[in-house]
């Protein structure tokens, strides 16, 4: 319970600070209400601190409060990004935005625009619910100056969010990301804005026409190497898909029906929804949101299930297997996807390049294999799509030779195309739909085509844990828990058991046993711990960086030659037991 004392000092005037600055009703009633029952708890969770702009933007429960997204929170924001663009590109600059199903969306757009209107800057709006993907490519094909989308991707219903993408339609990174947030510091209530009417007068407030989205699907289309080999069963292949109440329904079902393959959409996921009904969960990597999917695949042949997630910038596949469906983890998909595009693509390079490919830390280190038996460079880089960008965005400059070929994060996350930069769940499916195809033809299903990688490569076995850490000591205590680790891995592992730790805060590894740190980590610094163990074991530790949670990632391995089940038993019994430490561990700190 909050003290009167500090509440009073603290969190009392910030309270009146929102109430006088909020235009929409709603939340300032909302607030308004708590102020008047007395309730200290309930202000001091939305006002002890300011919704922070974390990986690319801001996320957070939607609700009034300085700690929650609301209309006053996406003005104050916007403002801040349009006195950076004004600063650095001029007040003739650009900016595209989109939205997803999320309740509030279509309203925090009409702001954002407003704002960027009020400050001269173009606002250039996609008519329809759209996927991030499309608006990362929109920004590029428009040439314009920044992209906003309003989403909270595959969070909770009561969650929103407020992404931001640069000039080359990825997520911003430095200098841009915190030189926006110094500017959203000096707003206060200084926010600058006019009428939708009086923008679309000036020209500052325009709509995508639909044609205009015409180029991103004729890109989805060339990206598919094969199919026109493939083309004539595509009728024979059938795809039950899901867009879990989300933006994904138009523009995956467009690509299928261009492609002609047969497809049936889940009734009950199938419209936008900002309660997410039927997807409470709306995760693709969450079985649950699976199970009306399965129902509808068992009532007559199907190849394969997909699902995207709420703005179909990831995708999750479930396959075939043993009389029933399984749920492929972004682990699995991802060395599928990149074994097929190896297999098809590389003759295909443009004269005198070199393909390479991109993959997180935590992403499994069997692509690195498969990279390398095809003589492709494979770069590893931290979490996240922005930086998966950046190494893009690198190269491009340094290294013009290499060309880009996929991408890949194991939370679900694909790219095949540099015509975008970010996750692309739409060209994601197209590329399943070829891969599915593909196998059909060669007669074999896709699970005997990826234990076929896995008993050429090494049988990798991969899982993740999370632990949620709500309310305002949640970031606390993973911090110190992160804080712990650093200090002394051994609270965690035996350091019999230790083979090298790495620390990308610090850029420091230190092998065991008797080594001393040696700073040789060549990534930007990030929050995150690898622990490699003497059996070979990889586990991860790191705060998400969208939630009040920290995960743990587990990679074990066997290299060939193995007897399958034997040694698939084996990994996954490794498994529970690092789990358990793990699990253990937490619970004494929580």
């Amino acid at each position: 319970m909050v003290h009167k004392e500090e509440f009073e000092t603290q969190i009392l005037p910030r309270v009146h600070a929102y109430l006088e600055n909020e235009t929409n009703p709603v939340f300032r009633d909302e607030v308004q209400q708590l102020l008047d029952a007395g309730d200290r708890d309930e202000l001091y969770e939305r006002f002890y601190q300011t919704l922070e702009f974390g990986t690319g933007g801001i996320r957070g429960v939607i609700g009034g409060g300085d700690n929650r997204i609301n209309t006053f929170v996406i003005r104050q924001v916007t403002q801040g990004l349009a006195n950076y663009i004004t600063t650095t590109v001029g007040k003739q600059a650009t900016v595209v935005i989109a939205h997803d199903s999320r309740r509030y969306s279509d309203t925090f757009t009409m702001e954002a625009a407003r704002v960027l209107a009020g400050n001269g800057v173009t606002a250039v709006i996609f008519r329809q619910l759209t996927p991030t993907p499309m608006l990362s490519f929109m920004v590029r094909h428009l040439e314009a100056d920044a992209g906003i989308v309003i989403t909270a991707s595959h969070n909770p219903p009561e969650y929103n969010g407020y992404k931001v993408s640069w000039n080359d339609g990825a997520q911003i990174v430095s200098p841009h990301d915190t030189n926006i947030i110094e500017e959203i510091k000096k707003v206060g209530n200084s926010i600058n804005e006019i009428s939708v009417e009086e923008a679309r007068t000036r020209g500052l407030l325009r709509m995508i026409e639909p044609r205009e989205e015409d180029p991103y699907f004729s890109m989805v289309r060339k990206r598919l190497t094969v199919w026109d080999s493939l083309a004539d069963a595509a009728g024979d292949l059938h795809i039950v898909y899901t867009p879990l109440h989300g933006t994904g329904l138009t523009p995956v079902t467009r690509v299928f029906s261009d492609l002609g393959v047969s497809f049936t959409v889940v009734e009950e996921q199938k419209d936008p929804d900002p309660n997410f009904t039927h997807a409470p969960n709306p995760n693709p990597e969450n079985p649950s949101a699976f199970e009306p999917a399965f129902k509808v695949a068992g009532e007559k042949p199907c190849d394969l299930v997909i699902a995207t997630d709420p703005d179909a910038d990831r995708i999750a596949l479930a396959i075939p297997e043993n009389g029933s469906f399984r749920i492929l983890s972004g682990n699995e998909t991802g060395a599928l996807f990149l074994h097929h595009i190896l297999s098809t693509r590389l003759t295909r390079l443009s004269a005198g390049k070199k393909a390479y490919v991109v993959k997180t830390i935590v992403t499994s280190a069997l692509q690195n294999r498969i990279a390398e038996k095809f003589g492709v460079t494979c770069i590893d880089t931290l979490t996240g799509f922005k930086y998966i960008c950046g190494v893009m965005r690198r190269l491009e400059k340094e290294a013009p030779e290499m060309e880009f070929l996929y991408a890949n994060e194991e939370s679900c996350g694909y790219l095949i195309e540099p015509e975008t930069r970010d996750k692309d769940g739409v060209s994601a499916a197209a590329l399943a739909a070829e891969l599915a195809l593909s196998c059909r033809k060669e007669g074999v299903s896709m699970a005997e085509r990826l234990k076929t990688i896995y008993t050429t490569y090494g049988l990798y076995h991969e899982t993740q844990l999370s632990r949620m850490f709500p309310g305002a000591g949640g970031m606390t205590a993973i911090k110190a828990i992160m804080s712990d680790l650093r200090n002394d891995p051994r609270l965690l592992f035996a350091e019999d058991t230790l083979s090298l730790t790495q620390d990308y805060l610090s850029g420091e590894s230190r092998r065991f046993p008797g080594g001393t740190p040696e700073k040789n980590i060549n990534q930007p610094s990030s929050d995150v711990l690898q622990f490699t163990l003497t059996d070979g074991s990889l586990i991860t530790a790191r705060p998400s960086g969208t939630e009040p949670k920290i995960k743990f990632y587990f990679s074990l391995h066997t290299d060939p030659p193995f007897e399958y089940d034997a040694a698939a038993v084996a990994l996954a019994e490794q498994t529970t037991r690092y789990h358990d430490h793990v699990n253990a561990f937490l619970k004494e700190r929580t």
